[in-house]
């Protein structure tokens, strides 16, 4: 039994030239199958190399996967080789969950499988660097071959694939996925500005960036940026809102020709009364001041403002109007020596309903 358990290792030294900062020995003997010291003939193993190759799609989240063979087995039709994940700082290996073994024949010897990185189903793997890993022994009546291939790093991060390469450093100060780090330690219930990304950011109770959502006063838009000196639409509230880099959503005040009211939502369709400037305006139905026009009794004039105690001259109907203190045009009344009448239109040329005449300016005739 000694014996036979030195020429294991012995030839299993030999199959894992150039791979041993990759596989243990003990891994790989446990891998190897159980074939009677009458049977098993080191010399010929055929080692034989996976080719295996990544790419990363960053807007899907998408890993693929390629590997392909050179070599297939005499009178074999199909090859299937598991995927396995291999810890490069514990040199344990373990099955990839959820990826179905690679699959070669003679006609298709490459295979390309994809892993979704935004599932969150690695929960048997600590935080850290792994290989993927293709690995099987095929054993007699076709002969001995050993399958071996691995890819380069890729980082695990709070169950999740993150991606290609190592990202250990980077978790220790900065961002990590959707998460902020300091020394180590994730970032919760606070503003994050680094130099790794441009703007400013907020990560909630659990760590993770907050997206499409208020925080306070203030908007985080898809990606988690805050929005900064802009207009945003909340779908949730139905409304536009205006946001300063200081302060937040804009509120009592004019953004152009468009106000935000006390909670921030741009009028629409409404009054609003300016206590800046003393006046009402009428905001219209995409928000912008009504100006040169007239809501029902009520006249704005070119500066938005609603006319009170004057008159105006309205080019649509060519005629004077007197609008009141309290904004409506006045009717069957006099203003001066000038009469406004049931239409609130100036009388002109003509007798006014009490018997008195107006001339052409529509001044009366004493």
């Amino acid at each position: 039994m000694m014996k036979m358990k030195t020429v294991l290792v012995s030839a299993l030294s030999i199959l894992v030239v150039g791979y041993t900062a990759l596989v243990n020995v003990q891994e790989v003997m446990a891998a190897t199958p159980k074939l009677a010291k009458s049977d098993y003939d080191p010399a010929k193993v055929k080692n034989l190399k996976v080719q295996m190759n990544l790419s990363q799609d960053t807007s899907s989240g998408k890993l693929k996967i390629t590997a392909s063979i050179d070599t297939f087995p005499e009178g074999m039709n199909e090859i299937s080789i598991p995927f396995f994940l291999f810890n490069v700082k514990t040199q344990v290996t373990e099955k990839f969950p959820g990826l179905a073994d690679a699959i070669f024949t003679p006609s298709q010897p490459s295979v390309t499988r994809e892993y979704d990185m935004n599932q969150a189903n690695l929960n048997a793997f600590a935080d850290g660097e792994y290989r993927i890993v293709l690995r099987d022994w095929k054993q007699p009546p076709y002969g001995y071959y050993r399958y071996y291939g691995h890819t380069d790093i890729v980082t695990i991060h709070d169950h999740k694939m993150v991606g290609i390469g190592s990202h250990i450093n980077q978790a220790k100060n900065g961002w990590f996925g959707n998460s902020y780090y300091k020394n180590g330690v994730k970032a919760r219930n606070e503003y994050i500005r680094s130099s790794d990304r441009s703007g400013v950011y907020y990560v909630d109770s659990d760590g993770n960036l907050v997206e499409n959502r208020w925080r306070g006063n203030f908007y985080f838009k898809p990606g988690g940026l805050m929005a900064q000196q802009e207009w945003i639409y909340d779908k949730n509230y139905g409304a536009w809102y205006y946001i300063l880099a200081q302060s937040g959503y804009v509120k009592n005040s004019w953004i152009g020709n468009y106000y935000l009211k006390s909670d921030g939502k741009m009028a629409k369709s409404e009054w609003i009364y300016d206590k800046y400037y003393k006046s009402y305006y009428y905001l219209t139905s995409n928000g912008s001041y009504a100006r040169n026009a007239w809501i029902g009794n009520y006249y704005l004039k070119s500066n938005g403002k609603m006319a009170k105690s004057e008159w105006i001259y309205d080019r649509n109907y060519g005629v004077y109007y007197y609008l009141t203190s309290e904004g409506s045009y006045a009717r069957n009344t006099w203003v001066g020596d000038y009469y406004l009448k049931a239409n609130g239109k100036m009388a002109v040329n003509e007798w006014t309903p009490d018997g008195y005449r107006v001339d052409g300016s529509g001044k009366w005739i004493r």
